[in-house]
This record gives structure tokens, C-alpha cells and sequence, in this order.
């Protein structure tokens, strides 16, 4: 229960973030992807059901304040969080790196990803060097967002004690 409330705050908090900070003009207007970190911390540190109700709720809030068809951003958050997923067992969840490279992959991913999926439905074309900035610049913001996102969400946890403590060894995940 407490981990469903922690996601519930984390994407409104998400959601507030990612709205309200500025986005870069030229390359597609690409924007920190706390949502998608979010849902990235969910993919390292829980099962894949709480990952994909995490896609999920942050694809909705994240095509709801924007201009994207619903779905779209859901879709991509999905395939990035199952993907992430599969290396929870190989890589050091609580390193610093681990958010760094999965957040600059993810919103890399699903840059290219959701404009290939605008394209297909002939609702957006860009010129491949526009792309190209985009996709880099995503993979930029991504990098700093996943932390940050990681860190917040990771303290909100254990303020609720949903993972494990130094001392203790709970994981209602």
C-alpha cells in the first residue's frame, strides 16, 4: 500500500517538475523526463507489475500535459522500464552511475521511439539532424533527471519503509 502512495507522490511530483521547468526550443522542445526516471526507479527496485502501474499512470499524466496522442508515452515508458528491468539483477542499483547510464539510455529510447511512433501516424516529420539533437539532448536531460529522481524517490521509500535501511532488511516491493 505504502509503495503505491510513494508512486502516487513521486509522479505528482514528477509531473509538477517536468511541466515546470523550461524545455530547449529548437530540437523538439525536450524536457528533463523526471516521469520516466520515475518509472526507471520503479523498473530497478520492484517487481514488473509495480514497474508497468508506474508506466503506466506516468505515460497518462505525461500525454495529458502535453500535445502527444494518450498512449504514446506509455507505450515508451513501458518498453524502457521492461527493458531496464531485465538488468536489476547485474548492475548496483544504489550506485550513482547505474541511474546515470539507464536515465540517458531510456530518454534516448523513448525520444526516438515516441517520434517514430508520431511519425507512423504521420503526426510529426523531422529532419534527421533535428532528430538526431533531440534524441542526444533527451539522453542529456536524462542523465540528471534520473538521478535526481532516484534520490528523492529512493529517500521517500525509506522514510516510509518500504526498502531496505542500513540497519534493517524490508522490501515491501
Amino acid at each position: 500500500m505504502m509503495t503505491l502512495v510513494v508512486m502516487v507522490l513521486a509522479l505528482l511530483g514528477a509531473t509538477v517538475l517536468q511541466t515546470a521547468l523550461p524545455g530547449f526550443g529548437w530540437p523538439g522542445q525536450p524536457k528533463a523526463p523526471f516521469l520516466l526516471s520515475v518509472v526507471l526507479y520503479y523498473a530497478l527496485h520492484r517487481k514488473t507489475g509495480v514497474m508497468l502501474t508506474a508506466a503506466l499512470l506516468a505515460g497518462f499524466l505525461q500525454d495529458s500535459t502535453s500535445r502527444i496522442p494518450l498512449g504514446t508515452s506509455s507505450a515508451c515508458f513501458a518498453a524502457a522500464g521492461w527493458m531496464a528491468g531485465r538488468f536489476r539483477g547485474l548492475v548496483a542499483t544504489e550506485a550513482l552511475l547505474t541511474p546515470a547510464l539507464f536515465g540517458a539510455a531510456a530518454a534516448a529510447g523513448c525520444a526516438l521511439a515516441s517520434y517514430g511512433l508520431l511519425a507512423w501516424r504521420a503526426l510529426a516529420f523531422w529532419p534527421a539532424g533535428r532528430l538526431a539533437a533531440k534524441v542526444l539532448l533527451s539522453g542529456a536531460l536524462g542523465v540528471g533527471s534520473t538521478v535526481v529522481a532516484f534520490g528523492i524517490v529512493g529517500l521517500l521509500d525509506r522514510v516510509v519503509g518500504n526498502v531496505e535501511t542500513r540497519a534493517g532488511q524490508y522490501d515491501a516491493g
